[in-house]
């Protein structure tokens, strides 16, 4: 079964030519099967696709058009636009993100189509945490992600530290991006970070917004991610 999943990241610009002040500018991508990737662009005023409650905003209808051209179904558009257009109404309102309306924001929209059970054949994804209550000042808040691929004779270790905050949020989190780049190095697909990735990150935002988890903004979190991959024979590990 084919599964659609999303994330969005965005880049607030302050200082934008005159003509495109208060606009949002969507960059999509479609990651489908073999590392095909899908790319599509269009501009708006940030108010008009926000309030747009009859569906006449001409770039939500072009981002719409170029999903369901690109083979996703009625429902699956309607998922991914109900969770933009709040996404992109939070940012646009809220003080701490920075954005006032002459700023131009710039919102990514990465869409993996992937056959679960295909994924799960190529890399098998196992989590686990620790909370840590009684810590130093400097590390409450904090999460350390602790990766470690496998893959035959060879084991790979990665070790990052953020805000668990920013590591769930953050469009630039250094950890986040740090993190992908290990995976890529260590010869994983496109496909394979971003399944590994939807393995995580919601996995750590369940872990700190569960009250039954007893974890507090005074915590630490440590996290370890291991990933085994599967090849065919004669494959390896790039280095």
């Amino acid at each position: 079964m084919s599964t659609l999943r999303g994330v969005f990241e965005h880049e607030i610009k302050h200082d934008p030519e005159p003509e495109y002040a208060g606009t949002i500018r969507f960059n999509a991508r479609i990651f489908g099967g073999d590392d095909e990737i899908l790319t599509f662009t269009t501009l708006s005023l940030a108010e008009e696709f926000i309030n747009d409650d009859r569906n006449e905003c001409q770039s939500k209808l072009d981002l719409s058009y170029f999903l369901n051209l690109s083979g996703i179904s009625d429902y699956e558009i309607s998922h991914a636009m109900y969770h933009l257009v709040p996404y992109v109404a939070e940012i646009t309102s809220s003080a701490s993100y920075g954005y006032f309306p002459g700023c131009v924001l710039q919102v990514s929209l990465d869409l993996i189509v992937f056959d679960e059970p295909h994924i799960e054949e190529s890399v098998q994804v196992s989590r686990s945490h620790k909370i840590k209550h009684d810590t130093e000042t400097e590390d409450a808040g904090t999460i350390r992600v602790n990766a470690r691929i496998f893959d035959q004779d060879i084991q790979l270790s990665f070790t990052s530290l953020s805000s668990a905050h920013e590591f769930i949020n953050g469009d630039e989190c250094g950890s986040t991006l740090d993190l992908k780049k290990f995976l890529r190095e260590a010869g994983m697909s496109d496909h394979e970070i971003a399944y590994a990735m939807f393995q995580l990150i919601p996995y750590v935002a369940q872990v700190t917004s569960s009250a039954s988890n007893e974890y507090s903004p005074r915590c630490a979190l440590e996290v370890w991610l291991d990933l085994v991959l599967l090849h065919e024979p004669g494959e390896a590990i790039r280095g």
